[in-house]
Order: structure tokens, then sequence, then C-alpha cells
């Protein structure tokens, strides 16, 4: 007896240090557990905390536009160039400096080398002749005005053909004037104008009489010239030359060259075409 109630004692106290040691290990375990899970949630946080930072890094590694490109052809999500947009930009621009160049080479390589000459459809209007005058230096400043701009001869041709235009108007008008100041001189008052023409280019030389012709702008100018002619031709007029006052010539009169130029006959028949009696009165009073 007394050894099954040592047994039992032993048991007992095996059982007890059995059930203490289960205590101890599920203690153990539990913590165990609490310790790998609270390690596992923190390394899944640190994770997630990393793969956060790796995001945010990526954002800022995205590259920035340069600025040789142009923002309308720029990917800013991408961080690289619109390729499509971007070749077909240069390639428009590659064009127009090709054609720009061939446009460069076809235009005159010098000042010089602008042609005056008025465009193929400029048409004064009937009666009004324009031209330009070659030796005129508004002409050579033109030209170079034409080659610094880079004109090309039908562009010079138009401005010269607009400036031509603005003359061509003024002669218009000035025309349209005259020909109302002639009409007052009556019916003959063209004939009359040409008549005072022809006189003073005879008197003055082809230049001079020109030039004083073409000052008669009214009928009253004209009337003056008449009355200038007149009387140079009834009392006498004389014209001023290099070395004096020379006697105004008469109707039918020779010059000196044409009198020595004639035989003794015709010099005869000359001087039978006017009055002797001032040679013999002449004569008398020699005598």
């Amino acid at each position: 007896m007394a050894d099954e109630t040592s047994n039992q004692g032993g048991q007992s106290s095996s059982q007890g240090g059995s059930q203490q040691t289960s205590g101890t290990n599920s203690q153990q375990g539990n913590g165990s557990q609490s310790s790998q899970t609270t390690q596992t949630t923190g390394q899944k946080n640190g994770t997630q905390s990393q793969q956060n930072q790796n995001s945010g890094t990526q954002q800022t590694q995205v590259a920035a536009r340069p600025a040789y490109i142009p923002e309308a052809f720029w990917d800013a999500t991408a961080g690289k160039a619109k390729d499509k947009e971007l070749g077909e930009h240069f390639a428009t621009l590659t064009a127009r400096v090709a054609a720009d160049d061939v446009r460069k080479n076809s235009l005159p390589q010098k000042a010089e080398d602008y042609k005056i000459a008025l465009p193929a459809d400029f048409k004064p209007p009937a009666g009004i002749e324009f031209k330009f005058n070659d030796g005129d230096p508004l002409l050579s400043q033109a030209r170079t005005m034409a080659h610094e701009m880079g004109l090309s001869q039908e562009n010079f041709s138009r401005l010269l053909g607009l400036y031509g235009g603005a003359q061509v108007a003024s002669q218009a008008q000035i025309q349209t004037a005259r020909d109302a100041e002639v009409a007052k001189l009556g019916t003959t008052g063209p004939a009359r104008v040409t008549a005072v023409t022809t006189f003073l280019k005879a008197f003055l030389g082809d230049a001079e009489g020109a030039q004083l012709a073409s000052r008669m702008f009214t009928a009253r100018d004209v009337e003056i010239v008449e009355k200038l002619i007149t009387k140079v031709s009834n009392q006498g007029g004389a014209s001023f030359r290099g070395t004096g006052r020379e006697p105004p010539q008469q109707p039918g009169r020779a010059t000196d060259e044409q009198y020595k130029a004639m035989t003794p006959a015709q010099r005869l028949d000359y001087s039978r075409q006017f009055d002797q009696r001032q040679f013999q009165k002449n004569g008398s009073a020699a005598s």
C-alpha cells in the first residue's frame, strides 16, 4: 500500500511536472509565435515602405524635356520625344530650307544684274509713253536695295511698274489738262501749238526749243509765244551767240556758209532777189 501510494505520488508529481512543462512550452510557443508574427509584420511593412520608396525614386527619375525639343513634341509622361510628330516637323523644316536655297540661287547675284524692265502687263494709256532714264541715280539705289532685300527680278519689275504707273498717272493728268487748254484755242488749237513748237526748235535749237515748248501749259502761254514770234518776224530779233549779238536773219537770205559755197553765177542770181538800189546808193556814197 505504501508502494502504491508512493507510485501515485510520483505519478502525480510527474504529471504536475509535465503540466508545468506543457505550460512552459505553451508559453514559450505563444511567445515565439508572437515574436514571429511581429517580425513578419515588420518585414511586410518594411517591404511595402521600400516599394513606396522605389516608386518615388522611379517617379523622380523620369527624363526632363531637353531645351532643343519643343514642348509640343515632348511626351512628359513617358519622358521622351514624340518621334512621329517630331520627325514630320523636321522633314517640313528641311523642305523649307531647301526651297529657300533654290530661291536664293535664282536671284541676281549682284545689284547690277537687276534689269530695268517693266512687267509684261504694264500698259500706259493711249498717247502716253513712259520709259526709264538709265542714267537716273535713283535706279542705282533701287538696284542696291533690291539686292539687299533679296528680291527676285520679277518682284523688282513689279515695283518698277508701280513707280511707272504713278508717273504715267501724272503725265496723263498733265496731258488731260493740256488738251483742255488747247481746246480753248479753237479748232486750230493743235495746229497753232505745232507751229509754235516748230518755230522755237528752229530758232533756239531742238533741245532748247522743245524744253521751252513743253512749258506752255495754258492757252494763254501759247498766245504769248505767238505774240513774241510775230514781233521777232516783223521787227527782227537778234539772237545771242557766244560771239555776241547777231542781226536777225531775213526770210530767203542765205547764210555766209551757203553764200561761200555758191558759184559766181549762183551769186549773181541770188543778189538779183534783193533791191539793188541800196548798193547803188552805197556805191555813190563811196565814190
